[in-house]
């Protein structure tokens, strides 16, 4: 990634976490755990912790917050599509442990 994508990926991230708290005072438990932006800045991926626990209404309602926060956060010429994908690798994580503790 470059040094330009790295920082409007960082910036647009600060932007979505902050399109979140709505999202959050609701008692849903999302959080934004990556964000990575394409070299040419017309891609933006974010990984979101607890997507998969969200209802398909929620889940629109969430990536609108997203493109929301990105369309108005975004100092770029052109505003970057935003692909939102489900990050479970804590989930993952929870589910090593009850094997491991099984096995114990």
């Amino acid at each position: 990634m470059s040094r330009r994508a790295d920082q409007v990926g960082r910036e647009l991230h600060r932007h979505m976490a902050l399109a979140l708290t709505e999202v959050l005072r609701q008692g849903k438990r999302v959080t934004i755990t990556r964000v990575k932006v394409t070299d040419d800045l017309k891609t933006i991926r974010a990984w979101l912790q607890g997507w998969g626990r969200l209802d398909e209404a929620e889940q629109k309602h969430v990536e609108y917050q997203l493109r929301q926060a990105v369309r108005e956060g975004s100092q770029t010429k052109f505003t970057p599509r935003l692909v939102v994908l489900n990050d479970d690798s804590a989930d993952y994580a929870e589910h090593i442990d009850r094997l491991l503790q099984e096995d114990s």
